[in-house]
């Protein structure tokens, strides 16, 4: 069960230890790995969880598997291990790089549009974007030609619909709730 509260609380402490060792990149690195090994091998990552596995077993495969990483990302994989909360891993890691974006003044905004943006559309729309966010926009581009023309922007939790399949479902609703008096 995700408990999303718990993740950021890990994410925000692994992330302050980061920074006051310098050590933001490395860590989120570290994590980055960790999460695409257990993507790839979910029988590793069935192993961690398992509650029929004791805790020094599961802590002898993260120091086998992940050898290479610092050992403060090994500490906490040790420490989610003993309390029983490793199943929260990718949430950790995705709150912590949203840590990281906000230390660096970036934020992740997916663009969805019917046709691929020009160089000049692109442009355009990270200006009218930074001038209401005041971050940098680092850019996802999608295509999504039932959207007929316009753009769908989400960054974080909101969603900025200019999309022209949008905008004549709008214009369809407000016609079937008006009425028209013929004479």
């Amino acid at each position: 069960m995700r408990d999303l509260a718990v993740a950021n609380r890990y994410a925000k402490a692994f992330f302050e230890i980061a920074s006051e060792q310098s050590l933001i990149e490395e860590l989120e690195s570290n994590l980055k790995l960790i999460n695409d090994v257990l993507k790839r091998q979910p029988q590793l990552a069935e192993l961690l969880i398992a509650p029929s596995i004791n805790v020094t077993a599961k802590k002898e495969i993260i120091k086998t598997t992940f050898a290479q990483i610092h050992s403060l990302s090994q500490n906490l994989l040790f420490l989610l291990i003993d309390r029983h909360r490793i199943e929260h891993l990718e949430d950790i890691y995705l709150y912590f790089h949203q840590f990281v974006l906000e230390a660096h003044g970036e934020v992740e905004a997916i663009v969805t549009s019917a046709t691929p943006l020009t160089e000049e559309e692109e442009r355009q729309l990270i200006e009218v974007f930074v001038g209401l966010i005041n971050k940098k926009l680092l850019l996802t581009k999608r295509v999504d030609s039932e959207l007929l023309g316009g753009v769908v922007v989400q960054i974080d939790d909101r969603v900025y619909d200019g999309s022209l399949r949008t905008k004549l479902k709008r214009f369809q609703e407000q016609l079937q709730h008006s009425r028209v008096d013929v004479g």
